[in-house]
């Protein structure tokens, strides 16, 4: 998967090589402001993404590419670019599980100067064997594996992409999220605890709890050795947490159901854990 060509120590009116893709050819040489390029796929490979890419002035200073380098998919594979300003994005046969040995990559592209929110619903995947992999956000990459719902995730650019994995052993139900894309003024935290942190780009790393559509947060669920208090997950609600004898609670005692964005609602914190 190409990566997005680093603006460091490039002139501020050129936006560098946005780089070769596999399987993939580029046509066009200059890559000043107001310069086009394309891409195009070798037979048997579909472009997913902007086939043409302009070089624009950036938000500070500089320029840069309006949007991140496509990518070539072999044809049938998994995988897809969407567009629109909301959708969802599923593994392979959810509900049912993913197959093994999957390879799947998808692009989530709006226009410049729009971020995207991408909230999920239901997360299931062989902890530290298949991967979630999230780019287009402050960290290089968000990693996501194991069981826990991951809290919702915030692009800092145009444009997510999400890249799938499965090894070769067991397979589990998968994934489901949903994604709505704003003006990046229109999505400030409102509290919500959002990804990526700053100690959570590692690949093992299983990200925590939060995250639905609509107007209802997902169960929290009950930790280890401990109580949950409250039962309604509507937006506004809390719920209360406390553990058994001889455990110390880690993490929020209470954690509210609050907006992410219009259409986008989560918990405030991450289920607490008991020790």
């Amino acid at each position: 998967m190409a990566a997005w060509q680093s603006q460091d120590f490039l002139p501020s009116h050129t936006c560098g090589t946005p780089g070769l893709i596999p399987n993939g050819v580029i046509h066009g040489s200059r890559y000043n402001m107001g310069d086009k390029i394309r891409y195009s796929c070798e037979s048997g490979f579909v472009l997913e993404g902007h086939s043409i890419l302009t070089c624009i002035v950036s938000h500070g200073s500089g320029a840069q590419w309006d949007f991140p380098s496509p990518f070539c998919r072999a044809e049938g594979a998994c995988g897809g670019t969407l567009r629109g300003t909301a959708g969802s994005i599923t593994s392979p046969g959810y509900p049912a599980e993913y197959d093994n040995n999957l390879d799947c990559t998808w692009s989530i592209l709006a226009e410049p100067g729009d971020t995207i929110a991408l909230v999920f619903n239901d997360f299931l995947l062989e902890d530290k064997y298949d991967f979630l992999e999230i780019s287009g956000t402050e960290a290089p990459s968000i990693w996501l594996t194991g069981t826990t719902l991951p809290s919702p995730v915030i692009s800092n650019k145009n444009w997510l992409r999400i890249h799938f994995t499965s090894d070769s052993n067991h397979r589990r139900k998968g994934f489901s999220a949903q994604y709505q894309v704003k003006k990046a003024i229109e999505l400030k935290s409102r509290g919500v605890k959002m990804m990526p942190s700053k100690d959570s780009s590692h690949k093992n790393a299983v990200l925590s709890q939060s995250g639905l559509a609509g107007d209802v947060c997902p169960d929290p669920g009950v930790p280890e050795n401990g109580k949950r208090m409250g039962s309604a997950f509507q937006v506004g609600s809390s719920v209360q947490f406390s553990c058994d004898d001889s455990y110390v609670l880690q993490g929020s005692k209470s954690i509210t159901c609050q907006r992410v964005t219009d259409t986008l609602a989560a918990w405030s914190d991450h289920r607490p854990i008991c020790r």
